[in-house]
């Protein structure tokens, strides 16, 4: 199962050379998988009351082309790979006007609960996101 969410570049969101901030990147990845398990009936805001809370332990970009204010980009998700508290995900970042790759990216989330530490992915987020794809 995967996931795509919409996001619209907005002008403060650019770089001096008006092109989407790197740092914008990792924060779309961010909110579009938090959106995704919202819409799966697992919203982050009830994450601390399960005693889930996922730790970012990698992440990366590649970056294959710009994005420019006005622009409509499509975040598509999956997991990757599940280990027994990490979760591994994948991500493409789309141009919808003319499906250009815009960047690819992966995240490593570990799951702790704050007083016992590290504990299992939950089997509600393994369910969520599907079976690992590569």
């Amino acid at each position: 199962m995967s996931f795509c969410i919409p996001f619209t570049v907005r002008s403060y969101e650019l770089d001096s050379l008006g092109h989407l901030n790197n740092a914008v990147y990792f924060s779309w990845l961010e909110e579009a998988t938090f959106a995704w398990l919202g819409q799966c009936g697992l919203p982050f805001s009830d994450f601390a009351g399960r005693g889930w809370y996922p730790i970012v332990v990698h992440a990366e970009i590649d970056f294959r082309a710009e994005a420019n204010s006005g622009d409509c980009i499509s975040v598509e998700g999956w997991a990757e790979r599940y280990g027994q508290t990490s979760m591994h995900l994948g991500y493409r970042l789309i141009r919808n006007s003319d499906q250009t790759l815009i960047a690819e990216g992966k995240r490593v989330w570990v799951f702790v609960d704050n007083k016992t530490g590290k504990i299992p992915v939950p089997p509600e987020i393994r369910e969520a996101l599907g079976p690992p794809r590569t």
